[in-house]
């Protein structure tokens, strides 16, 4: 399993996961062009794409879902809630029942419930029959259901959107970095930190941070944070901070 991220942040977010047989998107909130031209420098064209699995119903998780379905013929997956909110017209749309799993060529495709500020946001679970991935953007807390599906994954992609200290002494307005904070908005750093302590495994081969904002966080300070909570737990591993704009390459699950 092979997986390369497109772009990562509040301005957009879509992930290439790619197995023997299956290419897939999660997400596709970059407009259809930066997906094709992301997509190119990958060596894949938006025609190679099985699906684009969908997270939740905020724009910088679809935008550009509809045109790759209309243009391309690419089917689009959501669950019911999540698809009757997201504007993106008309699709080529397969529904998925929240924490019911499905296929999609030779991938097994789970999705569990996360709190966050949308009609029914989750997370996903990808598995090639080899190698398998947790992964967990936009969401406020990880619960016990969402630590036991991401819990001695080969790869742990978590979001780390914010540090504390710059959110709250940053430009946004009082009530948005409440809203960022509360248990249904984003995680910080702190807490993406003290997750991939309980949930890396001797198995895991990297953490990958995701969604960082670009106001209130830098890749610096997100991968330091984690990479000191694992080393007080005497654990190493490869940490990578998504980039926001541009591609972040392939990473080889081994």
């Amino acid at each position: 399993m092979e997986i390369a991220f497109l772009g990562s942040s509040s301005s957009g977010n879509s992930t290439l996961i790619c197995s023997d047989e299956t290419d897939i998107l999660i997400d596709a909130g970059l407009s259809a062009r930066a997906i094709e031209h992301g997509l190119s420098i990958l060596g894949k064209e938006p025609r190679d794409i099985d699906a684009v699995l969908i997270s939740h119903e905020h724009s910088d998780h679809c935008r550009g879902a509809g045109i790759l379905s209309r243009k391309y013929g690419v089917k689009v997956m959501a669950n019911l809630p999540t698809f009757a909110m997201a504007p993106i017209g008309n699709v080529l749309y397969s529904e998925f029942a929240t924490m019911t799993p499905f296929a999609i060529g030779d991938l097994t495709v789970n999705s569990y419930p996360v709190p966050h500020n949308a009609a029914e946001p989750v997370c996903f679970t990808v598995d090639d029959g080899t190698h398998d991935m947790g992964f967990a953007t936009d969401l406020g807390k990880v619960t016990a259901l969402i630590a036991k599906a991401l819990f001695d994954r080969n790869l742990l992609v978590i979001e780390a959107n914010h540090d504390e200290e710059m959110l709250w002494n940053g430009r946004y307005p009082a009530f948005l970095k409440k809203s960022i904070s509360s248990p249904n908005g984003h995680l910080s750093n702190r807490d993406s930190a003290k997750a991939a302590t309980e949930l890396v495994t001797e198995k895991t081969q990297a953490v990958v941070l995701a969604h960082l904002s670009e106001d209130n966080n830098t890749p610096e300070k997100a991968a330091h944070e984690v990479r000191s909570h694992l080393a007080r737990k005497c654990v190493s591993k490869k940490v990578i901070s998504a980039e926001r704009r541009s591609i972040t390459p392939y990473i080889s699950l081994r």
